[in-house]
């Protein structure tokens, strides 16, 4: 898999460091796709839409290949962190993104729910949960939400 510098999110030190060590770009994608695995299970299964934007972002956001985006993806759906764990991990990273970075990872978010045309409440919690934790503020969720409707 490889591990070239994040493009739109980038961390401005270039790791993110946490109590357990640092925060790879490896860990950062792999969080971040967990997170999209999350969100698309949320509702009980992934369709065919879903599983296709994900790969769409990975690829796109972490310039992978397809081959290195189904790699992470099928990681990050069979070695699943339990939530305990994304919710530490998501608080190590919070305060190391800063709100562009913030209204990124809601962007991503975002794109996944309108995958398959519906927007499932179990879906929007996970969003709105993770708004949480990371401490997005209002206004920079409100910002992506109109980015995310203009297009």
């Amino acid at each position: 898999m490889a591990t070239n510098p994040r493009d739109t999110l980038r961390l401005r030190s270039g790791e993110a460091v946490d109590a357990e060590g640092i925060m790879t770009d490896r860990d950062f994608q792999f969080l971040i796709a967990s997170l999209l695995v999350r969100i698309a299970k949320s509702d009980g299964t992934i369709s065919t839409a879903e599983t296709s934007r994900m790969l769409a972002i990975t690829e796109s956001h972490f310039h992978l290949s397809s081959a290195e985006a189904l790699e992470l993806l099928t990681h990050a759906l069979t070695e699943a962190p339990d939530p305990e764990e994304i919710e530490a991990q998501l608080r190590a990273l919070r305060n190391l993104l800063d709100p562009a970075e913030k209204e990124e990872v809601a962007m991503l978010m975002l794109e996944l729910i309108d995958a398959d045309g519906r927007r499932e409440a179990a879906e929007l919690d996970v969003l709105h949960y993770a708004a949480e934790v990371l401490e997005i503020p209002p206004e920079v969720m409100h910002s992506a939400f109109e980015r995310f409707f203009e297009r």
